[in-house]
């Protein structure tokens, strides 16, 4: 029975060689690898390229660079100042210094834009009185008086000064005049006149200039300060003597008297006048009514 078995057995073996199944085996064989022994690693370095996926080397933990020295955050002290170590306060320099950038800034109290200007306004003389005039050699001195309105911000001083705009000319009577209201100032023209050599007062109008000493006679005052006050316009005259027409004095408004053609312009207007008046009476009521 076994003999027969063994017979059957190698009768089938061809037929199972050349059966689909075998080819899947054979390349299920190619599919597996077979695991790889370490002590076999150094023998088989030549055929490693071969034999499908390798393995991987485990990573290695990368090195960071860091800082030598020390980070300071507290301040540090220079040859004039002590300063932190601040990019919006200054830059240090490559030997460690610290350089500290100077910025100035003037604080300005803001008020409200619709309010107005300072400004002032004349006490004595009245503005009423219209222009006034001042002889020069007069003993007496020259006394104004004004208030100031309007303003908030307090000036630390005031200047003032005198102005001839035909002639150009320009006199400062003082500077930083403490500042209040009324404001009085006295002065003595006839002095200046004695003493001034190269500036000297001539007969003309002049213009009354009172500015804060922190600014100019030409600024423009922001809301609240006290802008510059050029309203008070005065003249100046000197004395001259006494000239009798017989030597030679002359009138300087009696060429303003009128002419020949003038005088018989009037005329023939008077006349015209008196002929219209009598004219309408006598039509008006008749011959009668002129009686």
């Amino acid at each position: 029975m076994r003999s027969q078995l063994f017979a059957v057995a190698l009768a089938l073996a061809p037929m199972a060689s050349a059966s689909p199944w075998a080819d899947v085996l054979h390349g299920m064989d190619n599919m597996i690898v077979p695991r790889q022994n370490g002590n076999n690693n150094n023998n088989n370095n030549n055929n490693n390229d071969d034999n499908g996926a390798q393995q991987t080397p485990a990573p290695t933990q990368a090195t960071t660079n860091k800082p030598t020295g020390t980070v300071t955050k507290g301040p540090i002290t220079t040859d004039l100042n002590t300063g932190g170590n601040d990019a919006t306060m200054g830059t240090v320099t490559g030997g460690g210094s610290f350089t500290k950038n100077s910025t100035t800034s003037t604080k300005t109290k803001i008020f409200n834009p619709q309010d107005p200007a300072g400004g002032a306004v004349m006490v004595t003389p009245a503005a009423s009185l219209g222009m006034p005039l001042i002889m020069i050699e007069e003993t007496k001195a020259a006394t104004w008086v004004w208030n100031y309105t309007s303003v908030q911000g307090t000036p630390t001083a005031i200047d003032i000064l005198i102005q001839c705009t035909d002639a150009s000319q320009t006199i400062t009577l003082t500077q930083n005049m403490t500042y209040k209201s009324p404001q009085t100032l006295t002065w003595d023209h006839a002095e200046y006149a004695a003493t001034a050599v190269a500036n000297q007062l001539r007969t003309d109008k002049y213009t009354l200039v009172v500015y804060d000493a922190n600014s100019s006679p030409t600024d423009q005052a922001s809301a609240g300060y006290l802008a510059p006050f050029n309203t008070f316009v005065f003249g100046l005259y000197n004395r001259k003597p006494y000239t009798d027409l017989a030597d030679g004095w002359q009138c300087v408004t009696c060429s303003s008297a009128p002419g020949s053609l003038e005088r018989t312009a009037i005329g023939f207007a008077t006349s015209m006048s008196i002929v219209t008046v009598l004219s309408f009476t006598w039509f008006v009521g008749g011959f009668g009514a002129m009686l």
